[in-house]
């Protein structure tokens, strides 16, 4: 902790207690990146900082990390709702890959709790899960004054308690979770009834946790303009985008990399998890075009994930894996490095529901690092590329992709781009701007102490 936190929780204390906050984490902390910050920002101004989370790794049960108070939970699967997670988890990649969202909410008793608003109210009263016990345990031991649920799988949980215990709600949307869990699958029509069933439950969940929540975080003004569509009142809604953290980047730009660069090399660059709807198939195809007009161009593949197999299998059909690399799994703290060695970065999301209310952290990221962008025209991030003038915007077609590829290979173009990103986001789109806004919600909806 530096020298200003701790000035500023000694005047904090000075003036009277500190504002106790409980974070509730349907995943494991550290590493978040979105709650990360928050975290570390609501630590330095003083508050006193409780998260309560998944425990996924066998890590303590609690523990303080970087001034965060954390406490971590071991949810099992039981009974006929235990079928139930089981069911979803092997139905759904995304469940597969994170169990721990499956076992964070009960499916069964959310399609039975939601019909109507008295056993939205009252469901978790009746029927107490592990979660639900534990929030109640921490309000009555701690006595919180704000309660922060992060994004939907926990919300109604988290409600049903703070309500109980009239403390204040701030519901953190990361994403448009419904559609979310539509657009990362495919099925045939079996199971996709069973996806069907749970999008239907979150769906109206959703709705009422907007309802009882008294401040409701979204990503971006797209997000925001749909939740004013469905009716919910403008003053409730606050903008926190995902952003970049300058400091961590600033840090960690110069780690040794896992595979070699030669200097005529053209590196375009893909970081994050795989999936059919990052648009990987189809970087890949346009490569095909133009290693025929420039060899010296290579796919940089910073990840993994569930399609990794058929995407190696396609570039060895294209015979052009010599210029394809996969690093598989990259440690965070190496992320800035790559970005940093590339000349363009990619960004080639699906165009749906999910993907048009949403932004994310890599956007900025890229920007910052002076790198221009390769987008396809999803509404927030064609938006903000073309006010920011900082790439270049296409449609979800592998050909499109290989003519912005060629034409960013003119440094003079691809410089220039890269600069303005690079100006817009130590302007707007750091955690450092962003942040305070965070902070003066929190001012809004501070208790004063007697």
């Amino acid at each position: 902790m530096d020298v200003q936190s701790i000035i500023t929780i000694l005047r904090e204390t000075k003036r009277g207690k500190k504002m106790k906050i409980l974070m509730v984490l349907p995943e494991s902390y550290p590493p978040d990146p979105r709650v990360e910050k928050e975290a570390k920002t609501l630590v330095k101004k003083g508050y006193d900082l409780h998260l309560l989370c998944l425990n996924l790794n066998n890590k303590p049960n609690y523990e303080i990390v970087e001034g965060v108070k954390v406490h971590r939970i071991n949810p099992q699967f039981r009974g006929i709702s235990g079928i139930f997670n089981r069911l979803m988890i092997k139905f759904n990649p995304i469940l597969k890959k994170k169990q721990h969202i499956a076992k964070s909410q009960n499916p069964v008793k959310d399609s039975l709790g939601i019909i109507n608003r008295i056993l939205f109210n009252n469901i978790d009263h009746l029927f107490r899960s592990d979660w639900y016990k534990t929030i109640d345990l921490l309000i009555k031991k701690h006595n919180y004054d704000i309660i922060h649920v992060h994004d939907l799988p926990l919300a109604r949980t988290t409600l049903a308690v703070a309500r109980k215990y009239k403390k204040k709600v701030i519901f953190d949307m990361h994403e448009n979770w419904p559609e979310a869990m539509k657009a990362h699958t495919n099925y045939p029509f079996l199971k996709k009834i069973i996806l069907n069933l749970a999008v239907w439950v979150y769906k109206r969940q959703e709705k009422l946790s907007w309802k009882y929540s008294n401040k409701i975080l979204v990503v971006v003004k797209e997000s925001k303009d749909r939740l004013i569509k469905a009716g919910v009142l403008n003053k409730k809604i606050e903008i926190i985008r995902n952003s970049v953290d300058s400091d961590y980047f600033d840090n960690n730009k110069n780690h040794k990399l896992n595979f070699k660069r030669n200097k005529s090399d053209f590196i375009v660059t893909y970081t994050g998890t795989f999936g059919t709807h990052r648009g990987l198939d189809i970087a890949i195809k346009a490569m095909a075009e133009v290693i025929k007009k420039n060899p010296k161009v290579k796919l940089l593949l910073v990840g993994d994930g569930p399609n990794k197999s058929s995407l190696q299998k396609l570039a060895r059909s294209l015979n052009i894996e010599k210029n394809i690399i996969f690093t598989g799994y990259v440690n965070k703290k190496y992320l800035p490095s790559y970005i940093n060695t590339s000349d363009v970065c990619l960004i080639l999301h699906t165009s749906n529901q999910h993907t048009n209310s949403t932004i994310p952290h890599k956007l900025f990221e890229n920007m910052y690092m002076g790198k221009p962008v390769i987008v396809t025209s999803v509404k927030p991030l064609k938006r903000i590329v073309e006010k920011e003038n900082c790439g270049l915007v296409v449609n979800y077609n592998h050909s499109e992709v290989a003519d912005a590829i060629l034409k960013l290979t003119d440094k003079k173009l691809s410089n220039k781009l890269g600069k303005n990103g690079r100006s817009s986001a130590v302007k707007t789109y750091t955690w450092e701007v962003v942040s305070k806004n965070l902070e003066k919600i929190y001012k809004q909806l501070e208790v004063p102490k007697n």
